[in-house]
């Protein structure tokens, strides 16, 4: 997030791909005219139960903060003063991040705007998202505790296993919190009913993943810092039960 542009943002599109033609085709978003557009982070696609032809998309949209300007300004006024005040509004509270969700007809060269989700207490650094057939839903991973800008400084040893990350938050630059194995990274879910916690107090966690066999509702979560994939349960608020941590040696 430290690099993070928010004049630049919102230009972002998805596209099929067809490896036999080798042909790109970007989908028009239907429906979906928000004035910070698409800045697309993670993404999971999936079919529908009743019809396979039928995908909902996930995306995880890194948008800047909102600006609410005079609309009797003239248009390129209008934009640059956005750029200007998205920009500091950034530096001082972070993006602000949402979950886009799509329905796309497999052929087609078009995609359905069907809901946007956000929480500024649950949704604070999504960067991975799996979701539920049908728009019903989506799990998301949170890898840092702030949405301000970040720098990441980690402290190895010989072995070349972490030790020591450190978080410096860019708007309170002379404070510097040491965190030695803390847990700080989350899951949320969120669906038609809002957003919660899934899961909370894990370790830094990057990107996360649900098994073709739904029927054991099993996910996969990746760790960056300590390397590792942990294991977990869906739970029937759908808030997610840590079983098993798998450690792998490697960070990923």
């Amino acid at each position: 997030m430290g690099t993070y542009n928010a004049s630049a943002a919102g230009t972002g599109y998805i596209a099929t791909y067809d490896p036999s033609s080798k042909k790109v085709t970007k989908l028009t978003a239907k429906g979906f005219d928000s004035p910070r557009g698409l800045s697309p982070g993670g993404m999971d696609i999936v079919p529908s139960t009743h019809n396979p032809d039928e995908l909902t998309i996930y995306v995880i949209n890194t948008r800047p903060p909102y600006v609410d300007l005079d609309p009797d300004l003239p248009p390129d006024i209008r934009e640059a003063k956005r750029d200007e005040i998205a920009s500091a509004r950034t530096k001082e509270q972070g993006p602000d991040p949402s979950i886009e969700v799509f329905r796309y007809i497999l052929g087609g060269d078009s995609i359905q705007h069907v809901a946007t989700w956000t929480d500024g207490e649950v949704m604070i650094s999504p960067n991975d998202v799996v979701g539920l057939p049908d728009g019903k839903g989506a799990w998301f991973t949170n890898p840092l505790p702030y949405r301000t800008e970040i720098v990441r400084v980690a402290f190895l040893n010989h072995s070349r296993q972490l030790l020591m990350p450190i978080y410096l938050c860019a708007k309170q630059p002379n404070v510097v919190s040491v965190v030695l194995q803390q847990k700080l990274s989350s899951i949320g879910f969120c669906g038609s009913d809002g957003c919660k916690p899934a899961a909370t107090g894990l370790y830094g966690i990057n990107g996360i993943a649900r098994s073709p066999f739904h029927s054991n509702d099993t996910f996969y979560v990746a760790h960056t810092f300590l390397g590792g994939v942990s294991l977990f349960t869906r739970q029937s608020d759908n808030r997610l039960l840590l079983d098993e941590h798998i450690n792998t040696g490697e960070r990923i």
